[in-house]
């Protein structure tokens, strides 16, 4: 596992977002070929499970990385940490059926005791750890609107 993670590109946002590439194919030969498997792969029914798995890690190892991205948005103290409120408005945009008593609860459950803040590393092993998940393409709107509106 480690060695695939190893060959696959690293998740460029500028590139087709959270897509299995050419290059992360060609890698996966080679990695497949080091451990003594043929020249040419014969693609069986089982092999289609392992590519769907693999296709929706990428998928929500992108969706991590847009809801960092998208955590810096909702920092409006610029302290790198959201305070109680902006996790509240933040967890509003990304997981609009959550209730404010469970964000309140995954608030209190992950911040920092004497500061009551949550930084962006504590969220994102929150997000993984708990399954937080978002619409994707309702996230890369959200975030490339913000970029542009930067831009200008």
């Amino acid at each position: 596992e480690a060695a695939l993670l190893a060959m696959q590109p690293e998740l460029d946002l500028e590139a087709p977002e959270g897509k299995v590439t050419k290059e992360a194919v060609s890698n996966l030969m080679h990695l497949w070929q080091q451990c003594g498997g043929a020249a040419s792969m014969c693609v069986m029914e089982s092999h289609a499970l392992w590519a769907a798995l693999w296709a929706m890690a990428l998928e929500r190892a992108y969706e991590v990385k847009l809801m960092g991205k998208f955590f810096t948005i909702f920092d409006d103290s610029g302290d790198d940490c959201l305070q109680y409120d902006e996790f509240v408005n933040f967890m509003t945009h990304i997981a609009p059926a959550v209730p404010e008593a469970d964000c309140a609860s995954l608030f209190m459950a992950v911040a920092d005791d004497t500061s009551a803040d949550m930084t962006q590393e504590v969220f994102l092993n929150l997000v993984q750890r708990v399954g937080v998940s978002s619409d994707l393409d309702g996230l890369e709107s959200l975030v490339k609107s913000h970029e542009d509106k930067v831009a200008q």
